[in-house]
């Protein structure tokens, strides 16, 4: 059920059991991201997914999941019932958030880069009134942001676009200017830390040895293919991995 790229310790064996091991820690992480949540907190899981996270969620406090595939949101009502799922483009329900809303905290677990547009997203979080966003996310490279050729840098994010699926855009900024973009949109402070090697190369590590236990096949295919993407990606150093704070408030 759980569909995020992880956060890996290095502990984690090749089973399936490792896998949601890793992706449990960096949900975790971006939960962490919100500090200490009131008693009465709601929360939003923008690109919930199936709802495994959105199950810890709605554990002990009031959650909404936000996700525009059908069929995941179905299973996403059945892993976490508390919850209310609705079957929505991320972007569209924020700049329509209902009222009663205002003053969640909104979570993103390797959703927002995906979005059309990430600035759209985080722009109407924010004028929706949220109290804090927390996310993982995918972006232009540190190193790329200011020291790739521009011609090599457009050739790299245009192929890496057309295989992930997420627009160009949102591909074409990295830590520095996500964290002047989230400023720009009226959060009051944001973090931008960067957790590539605990993600990627780990990732693909860990999907290369569980391919190596499958016969030929479809699964077998897709756990090689989507290593070897991640590999390369982490190899060219095109992308970093993030972890976004951003709070409607200034910190104490």
């Amino acid at each position: 059920m759980w569909i995020n790229l992880g956060l890996w310790s290095g502990a984690e064996s090749a089973t399936g059991h490792g896998y949601a091991s890793a992706n449990r820690a960096l949900a975790l992480a971006v939960l962490a991201l919100l500090g200490d949540l009131p008693r009465n907190a709601r929360l939003i899981d923008f690109g919930c997914g199936r709802g495994e996270f959105l199950r810890l969620l709605s554990s002990n406090r009031e959650a909404v999941g936000v996700n525009v595939d059908a069929s995941e949101c179905a299973a996403a009502r059945e892993r976490a019932p508390r919850a209310v799922v609705v079957n929505a483009d991320a972007v569209a329900y924020a700049e329509s958030l209902p009222d009663e809303l205002r003053g969640a905290f909104a979570c993103c677990v390797d959703a927002a880069y995906h979005f059309n547009t990430r600035a759209r997203f985080v722009r109407a979080v924010r004028n929706a009134g949220v109290a804090a966003l927390g996310m993982s996310d995918i972006c232009l490279s540190q190193a790329w942001e200011a020291n790739a050729l521009p011609w090599w840098r457009a050739v790299c994010l245009a192929c890496i676009s057309a295989v992930s699926g997420a627009p160009r855009e949102n591909l074409r900024v990295g830590p520095r200017g996500l964290r002047a973009l989230v400023l720009s949109s009226g959060f009051a402070s944001c973090s931008v830390d960067v957790i590539t090697d605990k993600v990627l190369e780990p990732f693909a590590a860990h999907s290369l040895a569980r391919a190596r236990l499958l016969p030929w096949g479809s699964q077998w295919a897709v756990l090689w293919s989507s290593a070897w993407f991640m590999r390369l990606l982490a190899r060219s150093g095109a992308v970093d991995v993030v972890l976004v704070r951003a709070s409607s408030s200034s910190p104490s």
